[in-house]
């Protein structure tokens, strides 16, 4: 109270003869002062005072809440770009930038780094890992161990695996539902998290929950809990990690963390103990092929180094967490795209159904993704372009200015400011892209001459550089092997006319509104072979 008594005395207040109640308001009305100087001050003289953007950008914490609780963060800064260009000012050492040429040579060193705090308060559920990490030296070397699990090699080895855990007992479930060839109706929000989940449960837990079947089980609602426990503690860390009992929804988050983390516990060591049985010496022993023993099996070539069982709990659950809202997501933002636009839907069926059509002869069988790439270039490009416009992670992408600084045009940033790059704004910039708020898949298959610069930069759906999306290869898998399948067994439409025109709602992810979003299918009858 020192510095507030001599204060008010330089003001002639007699603070001896000031009650209680008068001296709180007096001492609120410096802290006031002295808060609204500080903000004034920023907002003037701060490094990106001289950055584009509304006013109002730079008055502390407020415009960065009310983008966030909006749920409209995705298409507020896409819009202040398209205003005021391609860096914006989002906050006194925050900038966003939409030019996909420079977000791409930023991301692809490790100098930009994540801000450490943010990532480790939101996404780190047990140990440091692959995603939370900032350390450049803990992500390489943990990348070379978990990166082989992702590899096509890899993945294809698996393909049996993730489409027996995803897209087969999808099918079965429809077929199931269309009695005597009848139309029938699902939300694809929840079928397609169900699908994505028994994948990521299968690799990297070793067992499917068998969700797509029976989407009520409290593991499932363990994880929905978990990712509304992260939105929340996002803006509020200090209640992170603490029980809260008075606070409902975040004291169920908190609990379903240690659930989670005891089921992951429990699966590895499950797996170490049947392993513990085979003698793998002997060559006709086949151990299990899926990510969960590859991440077990795992060797640094460098240092020799393996992860221990919480270090593989850490990576396994990190990867549910992030690759089944993620992928879910692009599925349903592919149909809904497919149907949106009849023209594209028109020519996306007509080329799955020339290359594969079904006959009674191969109903059971799958089309496997190195079929689909091979042969159904324009369901690839719908499938692009429906990731150019509606990439699961839409904003916010943040990394942190290293020694040196950074200058962008005419705007210098000093280090320890941060920068973030909107996927959604970056996909959708007009410096980029010709007609960029319309679906056009016929952009990805024009000769490269004619290409917009945007297809040969590429998209930052699945990020860029030493930090992209290490499980990218399997979502793109996941994808196209399911909307290839699902054409080709079935008509859709939309089952009410409200779910044509969705508006997305973003909660870190790009959700489609109230996750609802219902489609009716009718099973196409097989062609007799003559």
């Amino acid at each position: 109270m020192g510095l507030f008594t001599k204060l008010l005395s330089l003001a002639g207040v007699d603070v001896a003869s000031l009650d209680a109640l008068t001296l709180f308001r007096w001492v609120a009305l410096l802290l006031f002062t002295r808060w609204m100087f500080t903000t004034l001050y920023k907002w003037k003289f701060s490094p990106t005072a001289k950055v584009p953007g509304p006013w109002f950008a730079g008055l502390g914490s407020f415009d960065f809440y009310f983008r966030l609780f909006s749920d409209k963060n995705y298409q507020v800064i896409h819009e202040r770009h398209l205003q005021y260009g391609p860096v914006i000012r989002m906050g006194t050492r925050m900038v966003s930038i939409s030019d996909g040429k420079l977000a791409k040579e930023l991301l692809s060193t490790h100098r930009y780094r994540k801000p450490a705090a943010k990532y480790r308060d939101i996404f780190q559920v047990l140990l440091p890992n692959i995603f939370t990490t900032a350390d450049p030296d803990f992500h390489r070397q943990r990348k070379r161990l978990l990166m082989p699990a992702f590899t096509w090699p890899t993945l294809r080895r698996m393909e049996e695996t993730i489409t027996g855990a995803g897209t087969r007992p999808l099918l079965a479930k429809f077929h199931a539902l269309a009695q005597n060839g009848q139309p029938f109706s699902v939300n694809l929000s929840t079928e397609f998290l169900g699908l994505t989940f028994d994948v990521i449960m299968r690799l990297a837990f070793g067992e499917s929950l068998n969700l797509i079947q029976d989407n009520d089980s409290e593991v499932f609602g363990w994880f929905g809990s978990l990712l509304r426990y992260m939105v929340i503690t996002r803006t509020f860390s200090f209640l992170k990690d603490k029980p809260v009992p008075y606070l409902p929804m975040v004291h169920q988050g908190y609990l379903s963390k240690r659930n989670v983390v005891a089921l992951a516990l429990r699966k590895i060591r499950e797996r170490q103990a049947y392993l513990a049985t085979l003698d793998r010496s002997d060559p006709k022993v086949e151990v299990p092929q899926d990510v969960l023993q590859i991440m077990l099996d795992a060797q640094d070539p460098e240092t020799g180094a393996n992860l221990n069982t919480e270090q593989v709990a850490s990576e396994a659950i990190v990867q549910m967490v992030a690759g089944t809202d993620t992928t879910s997501l692009a599925l349903c933002w592919t149909v809904y795209a497919i149907l949106r636009h009849p023209s594209c839907g028109e020519r996306v069926i007509n080329e799955v159904l020339t290359e594969f059509p079904l006959h009674a002869a191969n109903e059971s069988d799958i089309i496997e993704y190195d079929h689909v790439k091979a042969r159904l270039p324009y369901l690839t490009a719908v499938i692009q372009e429906s990731l150019r416009v509606y990439p699961p992670v839409a904003s916010s992408l943040a990394r942190v200015v290293p020694k040196g600084g950074l200058t962008t045009g005419e705007h210098f940033l000093p280090a320890g400011c941060t920068v973030s790059f909107s996927p959604y704004a970056i996909n959708r910039s007009p410096l980029m892209w010709s007609q960029p708020e319309e679906f056009v898949p016929e952009r990805w298959l024009a000769p490269e001459a004619e290409m917009d610069p945007g297809c040969k930069v590429g998209t930052l759906s699945f990020l860029s550089g030493p930090r992209a999306c290490i499980g990218r290869n399997l979502a793109l898998m996941e994808i196209h092997v399911t909307i290839a399948n699902l054409i080709r067994h079935f008509h859709w439409e939309f089952a009410e006319p409200r779910f044509a025109d969705l508006e997305p709602s973003e909660h870190v992810m790009l959700h489609v509104k109230d996750n609802e979003f219902r489609v009716k299918f009718t099973p196409r009858t097989p062609e007799l072979l003559s």
